[in-house]
C-alpha cells in the first residue's frame, strides 16, 4: 500500500499572516508539522510505504522544508481549502513518478503537535473517507468558534459538524460532546470527487467544507482518539504552542 501524507500550508492565513513560518521553539512551525508526519511514517506497519510532502503556495515555505531534507511542491494560490490543495499535490506527485497512491492523509500545516499515532490510525482505516474526533470536556472549548464539533451515529459515521458545541443541552440528560480533529484520509477517487462538488448551504454558513461532503451523500467514517492538541490559528495560540514545544525539548 502506498500512502501520501500531504501537508497543505498556505502562507496568508487570515488571523496569522505567514503562519507556517512563525517561530515556535526556535524553528518555523512547518518544520514541527513535517517532523510529526515523518514520525508517523516511521510508525506505519511494514506494508504501508509512506511519502510525506508539504503542499504550499509560497516559495519561502517550500525552501524552508527542503532545507531540513523534506519534500515540497508549489501549488496554486487560489485553493479555498486544504483538501483542494491536497488534490493538486496528489496530481503533482503522480506526475513526478511517486504514485500511484492508494490513500492520502491530509495533515493540516498548523498542527505542530499532531499525534503521529493518529495518522497511523487513519492509514489503517478501511474507509475511503475518514477523519478523527476526540471527547471534549472543557467548557472553554464549547464557546470557541475556532473549534469544530461533530455528532457521530452508532455506525461511527459523522451526522453533522458545527462550530456550535452540539448537542444542545435542553434537558437534564447530558450527552457527550466531541471535538472534530481536522485530519482526513481519502481514497484518490474520493479526493478528486469531493473537491468538484458544489458548495452546500450549511457549508457556507458554518465555513466547514466537510458539510459539503455530507450534503452530497458521502459517508465520513469517524475514529475516536485521545491526546489531541489542535492547531495554531492566532498569535495567542502560537505563544501557547511555543511554550509546549519548549517543554518537550530533551
Amino acid at each position: 500500500m502506498k500512502l501520501l501524507i500531504a501537508i497543505p500550508s498556505r502562507y496568508n492565513a487570515e488571523r496569522l499572516p505567514g503562519k507556517p513560518l512563525v517561530d515556535l521553539a526556535g524553528e518555523p512551525m512547518i518544520h514541527h508539522v513535517w517532523r510529526r508526519a515523518m514520525e508517523a511514517a516511521d510508525r506505519m506497519p511494514p506494508h504501508i510505504q509512506t511519502t510525506v510532502v508539504v503542499a504550499t503556495d509560497h516559495l519561502a515555505i517550500a525552501e524552508s522544508v527542503r532545507s531540513i531534507g523534506g519534500k515540497a511542491v508549489i501549488t496554486k494560490e487560489e485553493h479555498l481549502s486544504g483538501t483542494s490543495r491536497c488534490r493538486e499535490a496528489l496530481d503533482l506527485m503522480d506526475s513526478e513518478g511517486f504514485g500511484p497512491f492508494d490513500l492520502i492523509i491530509n495533515l493540516q500545516g498548523d498542527e505542530p503537535l499532531a499525534n503521529p499515532d493518529h495518522m497511523v490510525t487513519l492509514a489503517q482505516s478501511s474507509a475511503s473517507l475518514a477523519s478523527l474526533y476526540t471527547p471534549s470536556t472543557n467548557p472553554e472549548e464549547w464557546n470557541n468558534p475556532a473549534h469544530c464539533f461533530v455528532v457521530v451515529n452508532a455506525a461511527g459515521h459523522a451526522q453533522y459538524f458545527s462550530r456550535f458545541s452540539l448537542p444542545y443541552q435542553r434537558t437534564e440528560h447530558e450527552a457527550p460532546k466531541f471535538r472534530h480533529l481536522g485530519l482526513y484520509a481519502y481514497a484518490p477517487s474520493v479526493l478528486r470527487a469531493v473537491v468538484n462538488l458544489p458548495q452546500a448551504p450549511n457549508e457556507k454558513a458554518e465555513s466547514l467544507e466537510q458539510l459539503r461532503w455530507l450534503h452530497h451523500g458521502f459517508t465520513l467514517e469517524m475514529c475516536c482518539v485521545e491526546n489531541a492538541f489542535g492547531g495554531v490559528d492566532t498569535p495567542e495560540d502560537a505563544a501557547h504552542f511555543d511554550v509546549l514545544l519548549r517543554k518537550r525539548r530533551p
